[in-house]
């Protein structure tokens, strides 16, 4: 979802810089502003503009990126330290590949967009609210930390909030509706 609803977002942090964010943000109020006084323009017309931009993008993240996403439900982002990094190394090759886990060491290009396409994911939780905004309520993007020796990292609703309104950004729990 964040490569497709957060691409547009993902390259203009990339390509302008973090600086450059309160003018964009300031001009996508004001076309939504515009937008808002003409009833015959649709709701949320900066992002469904925005969105169709950025499916004419090329594509922006790396292919052993994708090739992670596609094998694998979850990722973990290690930043390892000049002092650190053969230690890391040894131990992560002596744990991986697994039956359910795999790494690979970023290039310095990968890892600036691996993290910056985690800023991405917020943005496209955002984006799909307001593209479909008939049909989807409010939504809350949220980015959790996991305790330093957690080993359950699965998303767990309660099996009130499963019957509500309420939607996980992880498959192994059923949309609500």
């Amino acid at each position: 979802v964040a490569a497709t609803l957060g691409k547009d977002g993902f390259v203009a942090i990339d390509r302008f810089g973090t600086d450059r964010l309160p003018l964009f943000f300031a001009l996508k109020n004001r076309l939504d502003r515009l937008g808002s006084r003409w009833r015959w323009l649709p709701a949320h017309l900066s992002d469904r503009l925005l969105q169709g931009i950025s499916r004419r993008l090329p594509q922006h993240l790396p292919s052993r990126m994708r090739t992670w996403r596609d094998r694998f439900e979850h990722h973990l982002i290690l930043k390892v330290a000049d002092d650190g990094i053969e230690e890391a190394r040894e131990l992560l090759s002596s744990i991986f590949p697994s039956a359910t886990g795999d790494l690979f060491e970023c290039t310095q290009r990968e890892a600036q967009k691996a993290f910056l396409h985690r800023f991405a994911v917020a943005g496209a939780a955002l984006r799909y609210r307001a593209i479909h905004s008939d049909s989807v309520g409010e939504i809350i993007a949220l980015d959790i930390a996991l305790r330093r020796n957690d080993r359950d990292w699965l998303e767990r609703l309660r099996a009130k909030a499963r019957g509500g309104p309420y939607r996980s950004g992880t498959p192994d729990v059923a949309p609500a509706g």
